[in-house]
């Protein structure tokens, strides 16, 4: 007897189904406890760029039904994202923070994704004329497919700067 609750239609239409990982039972000891992950596999050595070949097959599965699902909704999506950029003041400067014998803050210029750190001596005028640039995250990011800044920290004589990406 043939199954007449899911039409050829309503199977048609329906969207793709999400991509399975495969499980592969993988067990590591850490501090004398086994630990189970059957996962472990999707954890690429070349992090962050993929390089295995089976997990960068799986990413790409997984991307692709994503755009599959999402694609009814891109309208909307787009409305939302300008006006949530509508909300953003791109050109921004955070408050002066003291540090010592410093103030430090940071700025974003208009259509800038980076920030740029800055900072001038305490009681030094407030006209931009004893301003100096200590970090610049565009410059730093500039050629580079992906960025981003780790920590940032001053020596107590504000003498140098150490920083990580």
């Amino acid at each position: 007897m043939a199954d007449t609750t899911h039409p050829a239609s309503e199977i048609a239409d329906s969207p793709p189904r999400p991509p399975l990982a495969l499980k592969k039972p993988s067990t590591v000891t850490h501090h004398g406890q086994e630990v189970s992950d059957d996962y472990a596999w999707l954890r690429d050595p070349g992090y962050p760029e993929v390089t295995d070949p089976e997990v960068l097959a799986y990413l790409e599965a997984e991307n692709a039904w994503f755009e599959a699902r999402m694609a009814p909704h891109q309208g909307l999506i787009d409305r939302l994202f300008k006006e949530m950029r509508g909300r953003i003041k791109e050109a921004d400067t955070s408050v002066p923070q003291k540090d010592g014998d410093w103030l430090y803050w940071i700025q974003f210029e208009e259509g800038a994704e980076y920030k740029m750190w800055w900072r001038r001596a305490v009681g030094a005028p407030d006209d931009g004329s004893a301003d100096r640039l200590i970090l610049d995250e565009l410059a730093l990011a500039e050629g580079k497919e992906y960025f981003r800044l780790g920590a940032l920290a001053v020596s107590q004589d504000g003498r140098k700067l150490a920083y990580s990406i």
